[in-house]
């Protein structure tokens, strides 16, 4: 055996200096089943980037590595090794201890070669379903791995890069003995000078000064003894919170003297020192020896390393843990649904995340359990989980990232814990949910975080809100109200566009408001500014289409203010307003007083007036009256409306409601015949005609007919009695003039001879231009059975 020394690595240059304090858990691995299971403890060794140790003259460094990993807390023992025995049917010789009274179950176990060793790690990627470690030949001999092998790795081919379980390497045995998180690394390097967190100890008991010796406990370690002791109890722990690593016995490396692993006969490195070594010094990082592989020693044991894979699947998820084994990602969901329980472990690291897009569209999922330990949640983790229902946070989480449950569409209900500090954007658009309460220490209401939840209807803030970013709540139109923290500064564009919000106090910490911030909020009926009047880009208000909403009130000891803001009319804060609405703009309302607005308790007269035509039928709104005279008493802000309707009365019994006389005929609805010319309004109507034409017949004459032009046809009331009614169908274009009824063809004459007969005179006339008309034939035509009495005859033309 021989004392050796290492070479700086080029790659040193390359270092990331870079670290940080982790807190360190056993973890525990059952291999096999049955009677001959057994089960080995590993710690975690991390801070994978911090600077190696300096040792030796002339010196070379030793200890870096860019990876996390766990070492066996404990040496292998005596049982462990028999029970992996039993199960693969590996024969592996111990050294009889008997001796040094080391024989029993729980000693080390020693007198295995460094190929035995081997033999035992790659029992245990067997029993885990992963590739041994080491290459064996049906003979027994170690082999080196080759390019045509899965795994091989050019670096090291003693050490198959697919295997998770090794042998130590002298970097990753010497780190868990002498690292510590603690203090400061300095190195020089080609006269520049390199530091990193955590420092190095010269003893593997968290010491520079060499620990006593000690037959076992957990003051000392294990040298100048008379034997071994058990493995759990053979001296102070490490940093890393190994045993044995200094005293019992010395373990075997997987790493070759000259530290290139390129021959596979090469001696390996031993470190430690054992229960036969005669000072500490053995136990010093200094101290490294070489043996045989193939040498059998009874003070020279092993322990083994969890290389953790850093990918893979576990249950329904695959996973990815971080290169310095502090935790570990959900990256994707391969199950069928239903409820899911996300794992707080997987391989013994730490679950943190919930990776991006995750369970992004997933349909399956009706609900969720988010275990303690998860801190973030990431962007579109569950977007658009279209029947996920209910989701359980932990109290530990930090971060729900963009758009984390946006669109779950039937997520009903969100608790959101303290501990969180960020929500993205859109992390719950579109959702079902009804409340949510932001914590206390978020700052920002990002963009788009609760847009399109129809139902959401309560959301406290915290006082920590300074922004809400554009279209935060836009379309949230059930969301009627909303308390404003008071360091709130800023809205955002379209922060409350299309909700459903009835009234606002703002802060007067608010300064500015964004485009179209309450566009479209028709529900919108008063804000209260305490503050001067924020900045405000373009559509405040856009698309509100009532002129009397929302009104605006103001503190009165703040300067800006004027009679106006945003296009709508302000109040000081305390004073109540009177809007009246008028049903179908058919009536006026006359206040008294008038005033802007006015103070509490005020009394106010109100007398409705309707137009002609109209009725006054009631109040409705916040005065409920059918009396059309009213006060009222300001208690409030109020909105009334005064309701009229048409008239249907028919005053004067013409057939026309007085409506109709005055809005639609113009007539007088108090007079049957407007214009006086003997004919009533609605026979005028009912005739198709104004009841203002003036059809006042001559003397001796009544009004008939009317034709298609408007001109009206009479008939004579004869001496006798008898009226004469002249009809004139359209096809014979007749026409009538005073005395004589000149019907266009021909004179009607209609006389009562001296004996009583009645005769009709008619005469055809001609014409060539319908202006000049000529006699053609004339006609006395005896009526026959007449009466004498007072009776109607009618004259008319038939045939075509």
């Amino acid at each position: 055996m021989k004392f050796y020394l290492k070479t700086l690595l080029p790659a040193l240059l390359a270092i990331h200096c870079s670290g940080y304090a982790q807190t360190l858990a056993s973890k525990n691995q059952l291999f096999g089943v049955g009677n001959n299971s057994f089960s080995i403890e590993f710690v975690d060794v991390k801070n994978s980037y911090s600077l190696p140790d300096t040792i030796g003259n002339p010196e070379r460094f030793i200890g870096y590595l860019n990876y996390g990993y766990r070492i066996g807390k404990y040496e292998i023992s005596r049982d462990q090794i028999s029970k992996a025995s039993a199960q693969s049917g590996v024969s592996f010789n111990q050294a009889d201890m008997s001796t040094y009274s080391g024989n029993g179950p729980d000693k080390p176990c020693t007198g295995l070669s460094w190929v035995d060793a081997a033999q035992f790690v790659n029992v245990l990627n067997t029993l885990h379903g992963y590739p041994a470690a080491y290459k064996i030949n049906t003979a027994g001999g170690f082999e080196l791995w080759q390019s045509s092998d899965s795994g091989f790795n050019s670096a090291n081919p003693y050490r198959n890069s697919k295997a998770r379980y090794v042998l130590p390497s002298e970097d990753e045995w010497y780190k868990a003995a002498y690292f510590d998180t603690n203090g400061v690394t300095t190195i020089t390097y080609n006269n520049m000078q390199y530091s990193s967190p955590g420092s190095w100890w010269n003893f593997p008991n968290i010491s520079d000064l060499a620990p006593q010796s000690s037959a076992g406990g957990s003051v000392g370690a294990v040298y100048d003894q008379f034997g071994p002791s058990d493995v759990q109890d053979c001296g102070e722990l490490s940093f890393s919170g190994t045993m044995g690593q200094g005293g019992n016995v010395w373990e075997w490396m997987e790493t070759g003297y000259d530290l290139v692993n390129d021959d596979p006969q090469k001696n390996r490195i031993i470190r430690g020192g054992s229960f036969k070594s005669q000072n500490s010094q053995d136990m010093s990082n200094v101290i490294a020896y070489d043996v045989n592989p193939l040498n059998s020693v009874n003070d020279l044991g092993f322990r083994v390393v969890d290389l953790v894979p850093r990918t893979g699947s576990y249950g329904d998820f695959n996973y990815e843990i971080n290169t310095d084994l502090t935790e570990c990602s959900i990256v994707s969901y391969n199950g069928f649904g239903g409820q899911v329980t996300i794992p707080s472990f997987i391989l013994g690291v730490p679950v943190r995340t919930i990776a991006n897009r995750c369970f992004s569209g997933n349909t399956a999922i009706t609900s969720v359990i988010i275990p303690d330990g998860i801190t973030t949640i990431g962007s579109y983790a569950f977007s658009g989980c279209s029947n996920l229902v209910s989701v359980q946070l932990p109290e530990t989480l930090i971060s729900i990232e963009n758009c984390g449950f946006g669109y779950c569409r039937k997520l009903t209900t969100i608790n959101i814990p303290s501990s969180v500090t960020f929500i993205g954007s859109e992390a719950f658009a579109a959702t079902a949910i009804y409340s949510i309460t932001i914590p206390n220490g978020i700052t920002t209401i990002t963009h788009n975080m609760l847009q399109e939840c129809p139902n959401l209807s309560s959301v406290i803030l915290p006082s920590s809100i300074t922004t809400i970013e554009f279209g935060a709540f836009q379309v949230c139109t059930s969301l009627k109200t909303i308390n404003l923290p008071p360091n709130l500064s800023s809205i955002g564009d379209y922060a409350f566009n299309m909700s459903g919000l009835t009234s606002l106090t703002v802060p007067s910490s608010v300064t500015s408001f964004g485009w179209l911030c309450f566009a479209s909020c028709q529900s919108l009926k008063e804000i209260i500014f305490y503050g001067s009047p924020p900045s405000f880009s373009w559509g405040l208000f856009q698309d509100i289409t009532s002129n009397l909403q929302p009104r605006i009130f103001y503190d009165p000891s703040q300067v800006g203010w004027s009679s106006s803001y945003a296009g709508k009319t302000t109040y000081p804060i305390g004073t109540k307003t009177l809007s009246i609405a008028y049903l179908n703009s058919c009536g006026t309302v006359t206040v008294s007083p008038v005033q802007t607005y006015y103070s509490q308790g005020d009394v106010v007269s109100l007398q409705a007036q309707p137009e002609p035509g109209f009725v006054f039928i009631s109040w409705t709104g916040d005065l409920i009256s059918l009396n059309p005279s009213e006060t009222l008493i300001m208690d409030g802000d109020k909105v009334i409306n005064a309701n009229f309707q048409q008239d249907i009365n028919d005053t004067d019994g013409d057939g026309l409601s007085n409506y109709e006389e005055i809005k639609v005929y113009f007539s007088d609805p108090f007079n049957i015949d407007s214009n006086g010319d003997s004919v009533p309004d609605g026979v005028m109507v009912n005739l198709g005609y104004s009841p203002l034409l003036n059809c006042a017949p001559l003397i001796n004459y009544l009004l008939s007919n009317m034709l298609n032009n408007g001109t009206p046809l009479y008939n004579q009331i004869l001496n006798e009695g008898i009226n004469e009614v002249i009809s004139a169908p359209n096809n014979y274009n007749l026409y009538t003039t005073s005395q004589i009824h000149n019907l266009g063809l021909g004179g009607i004459v209609l006389d009562r001879s001296s004996n009583g007969e009645l005769i009709l005179h008619y005469e055809i006339l001609q014409s060539t231009d319908l202006q000049n008309w000529t006699p053609l034939q004339s006609y006395d035509l005896p009526i026959t059975n007449a009466p004498s009495d007072k009776m109607f005859l009618r004259v008319q033309a038939v045939g075509q």
